[in-house]
């Protein structure tokens, strides 16, 4: 039995892990408005570079805390995407949702720095 990834291709609403620049709630507030749904987060994997630089590795058994951020539609997606830029691909990721009284893991979604556009 094959079971298809999640998130799947095109669904919406999907979350996405944020960290660095930009959870700054001004630049999220800019680029998708003022109604936006997100929580702190945690994913298992991935590593920072520096004190702030994006992960490399969605793999590696680092915890990294940010930010969780509901994206709802594909215009939305896209502005994220082209904030990041070519540096960065998008991948799939565990992440685990802190709301107040609970924790839930989502399938979502990341950006990761790509190492040849750095080299």
């Amino acid at each position: 039995m094959h079971v298809e990834p999640r998130p799947a291709q095109n669904e919406y609403p999907v979350w996405y892990f944020i960290y660095g620049g930009l959870v700054d709630h001004s630049v999220l507030a800019e680029l998708l408005g003022d109604n936006l749904r997100f929580y702190t987060a945690v994913i298992i994997g991935g590593s920072y570079i520096g004190n702030f630089s994006p992960a490399n590795n969605v793999e590696d058994l680092i915890s990294s805390t940010s930010i969780a951020l509901q994206v709802e539609t594909q215009e939305q997606e896209d502005m994220l995407r082209a904030y990041q830029g070519d540096a960065y691909e998008v991948v799939r990721c565990p992440i685990y949702v802190m709301r107040m009284d609970y924790g839930e893991e989502v399938p979502g979604l990341t950006f990761r720095l790509i190492k040849k556009a750095t080299d």
